[in-house]
């Protein structure tokens, strides 16, 4: 093998022990200085789509603990949203009965829409 082949292996070999330790910095821009010289090596871009996945699964998952209820009770705004997504189904399941039995909104839903 030639000095290139043996320094890329050896900088991809670093990149994958650096994302295994969780430093995804580093880890992505030692593939990155690959892909620099060798856009289609696979192995730098299955690296960096690796680190890519790992990076989205843990901003999901910070988004679904930050939207879960804390100790002092559920989120406001969450609750909020949920109250009038409910009210709006109300709404609608009033109207389409109304539609259908041809009958009038009662005055409460009437002054809610």
């Amino acid at each position: 093998m030639t000095g290139k082949p043996q320094s890329i292996d050896r900088t991809l070999s670093r990149a994958k022990t650096h994302a295994r330790k969780g430093d995804l910095a580093e880890a992505e821009a030692l593939y990155r200085d690959v892909l620099a010289r060798f856009p289609q090596n696979q192995r730098a871009l299955s690296g960096l789509r690796e680190i890519t996945s790992e990076v989205l699964d843990h901003k999901r998952s910070a988004l679904k603990r930050r939207a879960r209820p804390t100790a002092e009770g559920p989120d406001p705004a969450r609750s909020a949203c949920i109250r009038n997504r409910s009210t709006a189904r109300l709404i609608t399941a009033a109207a389409g009965t109304a539609i259908r039995s041809k009958v009038a909104l009662p005055d409460s839903i009437r002054e809610r829409s």
